[in-house]
């Protein structure tokens, strides 16, 4: 008997068990990006200094590269809170 077709079919061998999601990262695959830490703190900013502040934040976010990464935190007499780092 003859072989009249034959396709070769490669299935990759999925992993025994889903990655863990890592609290830290590892800089093995450096990038040409920067990282960025924004302080926000609305215990020592006047309110009238709001919007100015909410926009200086949005220029600094939109100036972001794409592999620039950014963690947030904010301090506050309500509330506290912080971010992870992320990309645009």
């Amino acid at each position: 008997m003859d072989v009249v077709s034959f396709t070769l079919v490669n299935l990759p061998v999925p992993a025994p068990h889903p990655p863990a999601i890592r609290d830290v990262a590892s800089n093995d695959t450096a990038r040409d990006g920067r990282a960025y830490f924004l302080l926000l703190d609305d215990i020592h900013t006047l309110r009238s200094s709001t919007d100015q502040v909410r926009a200086t934040a949005r220029r600094l976010v939109e100036r972001l590269g794409p592999h620039d990464q950014i963690a947030v935190q904010w301090l506050s007499l309500g509330k506290a809170g912080a971010r992870e780092f992320t990309t645009k």
